[in-house]
Parts: C-alpha cells; sequence; structure tokens
C-alpha cells in the first residue's frame, strides 16, 4: 500500500481549526452559563429579547465555528490540490535524465566557458597593445 503524506501546511491549518472549535465550545458554554444566570437573576427576560440572546450567541460563538470550519476546508484543499499536483508531476524512471545526456551538457557548458574566456582575454590583449 502507498502512503499518502498529509502537507504540512494542512496538518497547520488543522489545527488551527480545532483550536478554533475547542475555543468555540469553551465560548458556548460560557455564553449559556451567562444567558442562564442572567435569567435566574432576573436580569434578562427571555420574551421580546430573542434576537438580542441570538445575537449574543452569534457573536459569541458563531463566527468561531464558521472560522474552524473555513480553516479546515482551506487545509482539506491544500491537501488535495497537493495530491494532485505530485500525481501529475510524478516521473517515472523512463522519465528521468540519465548521467550520459548530464555530462553532455556539462561537457557543453564548459567548452563556452573556455571560450568566453579566450575571448575576453584575446580583449585584453588587443586593449593592452
Amino acid at each position: 500500500m502507498e502512503e499518502k503524506k498529509i502537507p504540512v501546511v494542512s496538518i497547520i491549518f488543522y489545527v488551527l481549526a480545532a483550536i478554533l472549535l475547542a475555543y468555540s465550545i469553551w465560548a458556548l458554554s460560557f455564553s449559556i452559563n451567562y444567558v442562564s444566570t442572567a435569567v435566574a437573576q432576573n436580569q434578562l427576560m427571555i420574551d421580546g429579547f430573542e434576537f438580542e440572546i441570538a445575537s449574543f450567541y452569534m457573536s459569541n460563538v458563531a463566527q468561531y465555528v464558521v472560522f474552524a470550519a473555513i480553516l479546515f476546508g482551506i487545509g482539506w484543499v491544500v491537501q488535495k490540490i497537493e495530491v494532485l499536483r505530485t500525481e501529475c508531476f510524478e516521473l517515472d524512471d523512463d522519465d528521468m535524465f540519465d548521467d550520459e545526456w548530464l555530462e553532455e551538457v556539462e561537457e557543453e557548458f564548459e567548452e563556452e566557458v573556455e571560450e568566453e574566456l579566450k575571448k575576453e582575454d584575446l580583449e585584453a590583449e588587443i586593449l593592452e597593445e
């Protein structure tokens, strides 16, 4: 079986999503206790204030859940793109450059460099005279 690796960037996004999800659960617990305490002490009446209560939960909890989902989605997309990229550009042994070709290219490059050095030496000699 071929082992699939998860890119580091995806792991970072997954970890950030998990942290935000944990924070949103903690914020939900705090918000529920806060609203319950306010109702129990008659500081808050639910009837007529449903929108304010829902807005309190949305501003303290829901946005972090949405951010966690977005970060998780970004991590998932990066992971899928990385898999596609490695599948598209994976070379077989036949596609690799052989040593003979590489040696020929190196020799040609060395010859070009030597020719350039000879030209520069000739130009320097002409300028000296």
